[in-house]
């Protein structure tokens, strides 16, 4: 992971997860969840970054589906990693980027 971290104390950090769509493609081996645990494992190493609040107002980058299907994971761990990191700001992509 290639992270430039800038100390300011009035600086807060986004996590942006992407997850590609090609599941068989073998270009991306960490699924959403296990990229936000990675990224907060990283964070709680460094007591000096913070992540940012999710705006009210985050439809942008998630939609009541989207946050019903992590909710209900089958996975136990991903829907805890989920749940308990409502409240961030944390993009999550998972639509594939050849299409523009």
């Amino acid at each position: 992971m290639n992270c430039l971290f800038i100390r300011n104390i009035y600086m807060n950090y986004i996590i942006y997860c992407r997850r590609s769509s090609e599941e068989e493609s073998g270009k991306q081996e960490q699924s959403i969840p296990d990229q936000i645990k990675h990224c907060l494992d990283y964070v709680n190493a460094h007591p000096e970054i913070k992540i940012a609040q999710k705006p009210d107002n985050f439809s942008d980058f998630e939609t009541e589906a989207e946050i019903y299907v992590e909710d209900n994971d089958s996975d136990l761990t991903n829907r805890k990693i989920f749940k308990s990191t409502r409240n961030l700001y944390i993009i999550k992509e998972s639509k594939s980027a050849k299409v523009p």
